[in-house]
């Protein structure tokens, strides 16, 4: 049952507790303004799991959401389960009167994500998922830079991720795991950086002879944005040589200059500089929570103030939508409008 006062921690229920769901149970009881109030989980050892990370008591872990629900004093109820449960859950838990943070991505279909949407306005609660990219120093410190017309109008961007990856389960059989599964968070930082929203996407995914993923995990999509910026973005789980960051090598080009974003590490060069030039390098802004510390603060802050936090739903919609589409055209073939 929900209800916060602004004086006390923000008290969560997980629902989700395994491989995953246990770093997010670290997330919850380290951070200074939530304490956790009882987890959820179909594995009974997974709460076990739990139990002894976090000393829960066992009145307090249930493997039926339904009775977390009816019987958790709570304020947030945190989602760490597979996409195919998130609608559900999500909707109950509204119901029930809480807010709500999901991990990515939003839904399993960009349909369920709009019905997801509805309920939200009509509840009056918070709901959020956990864009955690955004929150990393190297993304908050191109934004400002972006922020500051450091290099004017962008015209384009280039963007690589390069991982060769053994996931492992589902995610090994997913006919489309990349943009199923990672591209979201790429698709994401860039709607942020551009602070932009797509409008046509062309995608092709492959599946290289050495893969040892049953489906495609390496993608091209190219992507136009509002007043006519363009993305070029590829990525694979199977790559060979050099490895990228998870936050991939990013270079925004405009009129002024160029970001780029390369091991994590940001690189201004302006346009005035000979083409040889390597730029200078931009000390990193200092954040005092950053990843999915920084996702659960801003989630506090939205309780606590009433206003949205930073990748509500009413914004993330669109990173999902966008990823749906690269699917959509990877799959049909053709170019998506959106």
């Amino acid at each position: 049952m929900g209800g916060a006062f602004m004086e006390n921690k923000i008290r969560v229920l997980q629902i989700g507790s395994g491989h995953f769901g246990q770093s997010w149970l670290d997330v919850v009881t380290g951070f200074p303004d939530t304490e956790l109030a009882g987890v959820v989980d179909v594995e009974p050892e997974h709460l076990v799991g739990a139990q002894q990370r976090t000393g829960l008591a066992a009145d307090r872990c249930y493997t039926d959401a339904d009775q977390a629900f009816a019987e958790v004093q709570a304020d947030l109820v945190l989602i760490v389960t597979p996409p195919t449960t998130h609608k559900t859950l999500a909707l109950k838990a509204l119901q029930a009167g809480f807010h709500v943070m999901l991990e990515k991505p939003l839904t399993q279909t960009y349909e369920e994500a709009v019905e997801l949407l509805a309920a939200s306005r009509e509840s009056g609660k918070q709901v959020m998922v956990s864009q955690n990219y955004r929150w990393r120093p190297a993304i908050q410190t191109a934004k400002q830079l972006l922020a500051s017309q450091a290099i004017g109008q962008v015209g384009y961007i280039e963007y690589s991720f390069r991982k060769a990856k053994h996931i492992g389960g589902w995610r090994e059989r997913s006919p489309e795991i990349m943009l199923e599964d990672m591209s979201i968070h790429h698709f994401d930082i860039i709607r942020y950086l551009l602070e932009k929203e797509a409008e046509r996407v062309h995608a092709e995914s492959f599946r290289p002879a050495w893969s040892w993923f049953t489906g495609n995990p390496s993608t091209q999509v190219l992507i136009q944005f509002e007043h006519n910026v363009r993305v070029n973005y590829f990525a694979s789980w199977v790559s060979r040589g050099k490895e990228t960051t998870w936050n991939g090598d990013i270079r925004i080009v405009g009129e002024k200059g160029a970001v780029e974003i390369i091991d994590d590490r940001v690189r201004f060069t302006s346009a005035d500089e000979p083409p040889e030039s390597e730029g200078t390098e931009v000390a990193l802004l200092a954040m005092p929570f950053t990843e999915r510390a920084a996702s659960l603060q801003d989630m506090v802050r939205a309780i606590r103030t009433g206003t949205p936090p930073l990748t509500s739903i009413e914004d993330n919609i669109h990173s999902f939508r966008l990823a749906c589409a690269a699917i959509d055209s990877a799959t049909s073939g053709t170019t998506v409008v959106l």
